[in-house]
């Protein structure tokens, strides 16, 4: 039985080198790419790396027009940095983690 094609979603580590508060500076996993510097901050991102996310698990927008990873029964996730691997995890709001792995590149097709 064929595997059932999963969602994949880029995911940017996004670095903060420069910020007005330390706490501010540091790494941090995102949907979005680092903003580009402005007064307050300076920064990079990685490029963002494709994950495949569980099934059940999709990408969509919060009233702000934001972009969040949902769970199947339709709650936020967020997403945070796994201590073993420092790869990305996504945390349920039950407190719960589940690590994602990065999306297979497809095949090309002449």
């Amino acid at each position: 039985m064929k595997e059932k094609e999963r969602e994949t979603v880029k995911i940017y580590l996004n670095t903060c080198t420069e910020a007005v508060h330390m706490y501010e500076q540091g790494e941090g996993y995102s949907l979005l790419p680092w903003g580009g510097d402005t007064r307050m901050s300076k920064g990079y991102d990685d490029g963002g790396m494709d994950y495949a996310l569980p099934p059940g698990y999709v990408v969509g927008e919060s009233r702000g027009h934001r972009p969040y990873i949902y769970d199947p029964n339709g709650r936020s996730c967020e997403i945070g940095r796994d201590p073993t691997t420092q790869g990305p995890i996504l945390i349920r709001s039950t407190g719960e983690a589940i690590a994602l792995r990065q999306s297979r590149p497809q095949p090309r097709t002449p």
